[in-house]
């Protein structure tokens, strides 16, 4: 790390981390600067007869002004290292005033999640999903949405995955299951219900037991239940995930692949793993609809129909993309265009009263 400096000082804070202090005219020159720390460190090195390898991340903040206190400069810093980490190995992150907010709401979300009995204020929203050829509904998607009294609104993409990293996930996904599975028992017995798998379940090697048990106390038949799993669910344990599927499968749950398109592993996936259906991600449907990726989505389509999955389309906001996905025989839609998601007095209604509201919308698609 000395060597990186033209001038300056290193010092050890203690464990695995280490501080720069060097002067520099602007932004560009530090973050240069600790580039090439980084670099340096992760060059391979020998000892004794081994060949070793390192990695590091940075995090620079600037002092001066009103940020000349030696605690405040290093708990900045900290921050902008935790961001670095977040984001993966050998990157420099520049502190912001922005990270330090988004820290301290992140550090409130994780105390809430936190509290007993959270999942009783962690609502479920209904979407339907349709089908494109019948002009049925499929199944309604169970979606978390949560609204905390101090907090406000704090949406799944936000507030998820911090359930997974401290571990909090498995026991709020459980009462969202079993109070869907109730829910979707005063649906008509044709109208399924789709939930959302983390990865830290599908890797869990009771998640299988797990699940029949809860839908068995809720009365679901298992067959009327969709699990929708991402590819990037299989990373950490992919034997594990592979046993649970198969066990769920067996009981006659369906596995759903989502955001199928979104990641490099997906083919692969379909060949090694068993599938029901696959989800397509929805910047398939966005960008086709803009004339600029109807190629891929097609040909993602007939992918999916040479190895007999049939597909759901994410992002049905038009009467455009219903037509085009129609005319690509592509067997399901979800997406504004179609339903917005919905509270579970509404998604009864609708679902009893499906069919006409349904037939509303093609008519107006065809139009």
């Amino acid at each position: 790390m000395q060597a990186a400096l033209q001038s300056g000082s290193v010092a050890r804070l203690g464990g695995d981390e280490f501080a720069l202090l060097f002067p520099c005219d602007d932004e560009g020159q530090a973050m240069t600067v600790c580039q090439q720390a980084v670099r340096r460190i992760s060059e391979q090195f020998v000892f004794g007869r081994r060949r070793l390898n390192l990695s590091a991340a940075a995090g620079v903040c600037f002092a001066g002004g009103e940020s000349s206190d030696l605690l405040q400069l290093l708990r900045r810093a900290d921050i902008a290292l935790f961001r670095a980490k977040r984001t993966g190995r050998g990157k420099v992150k520049l502190f912001s005033t922005e990270m330090d907010v988004n820290l301290q709401r992140e550090t409130n979300i994780e105390q809430a999640l936190r509290e007993p009995g959270v999942h009783h204020s962690i609502d479920l929203a209904y979407q339907p999903i349709v089908d494109l050829r019948t002009q049925e509904l499929q199944s309604f998607e169970a979606l978390a949405r949560w609204r905390h009294s101090e907090l406000g609104w704090i949406g799944p993409g936000e507030f998820i995955p911090i359930t997974e990293r401290i571990s909090v996930i498995e026991q709020i996904s459980d009462a969202l299951l079993a109070r869907a599975a109730a829910q979707a028992n005063r649906w008509p017995s044709s109208v399924n219900l789709s939930f959302n798998l983390s990865a830290a379940e599908l890797c869990s090697s009771n998640t299988s037991a797990k699940i029949i048990r809860i839908i068995t106390e809720a009365g679901l038949d298992p067959r009327r239940l969709h699990i929708e799993v991402t590819e990037t669910a299989f990373l950490a344990d992919f034997e594990t995930a592979r046993r649970n599927m198969a066990d769920l499968r067996a009981h006659g749950v369906q596995i759903v692949l989502d955001d199928f398109g979104a990641g490099f592993a997906s083919i692969s996936y379909l060949r090694e793993m068993a599938f029901d259906a696959v989800k397509l991600d929805g910047s398939l449907v966005i960008s086709a609809g803009m004339g600029v990726g109807l190629p891929l989505l097609t040909g993602v389509l007939r992918l999916c129909e040479a190895v007999g999955l049939p597909c759901i389309a994410e992002h049905v906001e038009t009467a455009n993309h219903l037509r085009m996905l129609q005319s690509l025989h592509c067997c399901y839609g979800q997406g504004y265009g179609l339903a917005r998601p919905m509270g579970a007095d509404a998604a009864e209604r609708f679902a009893r009263t499906a069919p006409k509201r349904i037939e509303d919308l093609f008519r107006l698609a065809a139009a």
